[in-house]
């Protein structure tokens, strides 16, 4: 999600003024092959990205940096709620045309047990299993997005016909999704609304299942919930 909604929107505000062409070094955060790929497909070659962890320091004649794309308040869950729309329309113009040539399941579950944060243990299903077993009888396919590439995931989600997934960053690829998907989001009933309003700035439709989360949380868009089949 931060990495498509907060860090590539500053490439599209520095473009207003500049032709990055022009830049010779971009410093990132220790990029993963995913990140790498989405700024490849935008022009810039990997030898031109020094990973922030590497480098603590670094010295230039000329820093270039931007304003964060749509943190303007102090309020920072309501600024994320009220994402710009400006920001889904420059990335499907920038990446809705780099779909691959697989062809994927139209009923996806987004399984997330591949996920690495250091907070995955704080927001799960309790009865994942029994529910993925329930959703394969119903003709869904269970997909870790780890096992992708990017063009994979875009293809994914705008061919999808339902998706049905966890709160969380994979859900951010609803903004591939066609009019015609239909995104399931399953919560605890305290998170936020990003997903929902993110889903119907971009006309996609959209339900929530929400939950009473099943034990203390550490955040409000924490907390594991057991889905009533």
């Amino acid at each position: 999600f931060h990495w498509l909604f907060d860090v590539l929107p500053r490439i599209a505000i520095a473009e207003k003024k500049i032709n990055i062409n022009n830049i010779n070094y971009f410093s990132c955060p220790d990029l993963n092959k995913w990140q790498i790929r989405t700024l490849n497909l935008l022009g810039i070659n990997s030898e031109k990205c020094l990973s922030s962890v590497k480098y603590r320091h670094i010295e230039a004649n000329k820093i270039i940096t931007t304003s964060h794309p749509y943190i303007r308040t102090h309020n920072v869950i309501k600024d994320i709620e009220n994402l710009p729309i400006w920001i889904s329309e420059w990335l499907r113009d920038k990446f809705l045309n780099t779909k691959s040539n697989k062809i994927f399941p139209k009923k996806i579950y987004i399984d997330r047990s591949d996920s690495q944060s250091n907070l995955k243990n704080f927001r799960y299903v309790v009865n994942e299993e029994e529910l993925i077993d329930f959703l394969k009888k119903k003709g869904f396919s269970a997909i870790r997005l780890s096992d992708l590439n990017f063009e994979d995931e875009v293809k994914l989600f705008n061919e999808a016909e339902t998706v049905v997934g966890l709160h969380g960053a994979g859900l951010s690829n609803l903004i591939w999704c066609n009019k015609n998907s239909k995104i399931i989001e399953l919560k605890n009933k305290y998170t936020n609304k990003v997903f929902e309003n993110l889903a119907n700035q971009n006309k996609i439709n959209y339900k929530s299942l929400q939950y009473e989360p099943k034990e203390k949380f550490v955040a409000d868009h924490y907390g594991s919930i057991e889905v009533n089949l």
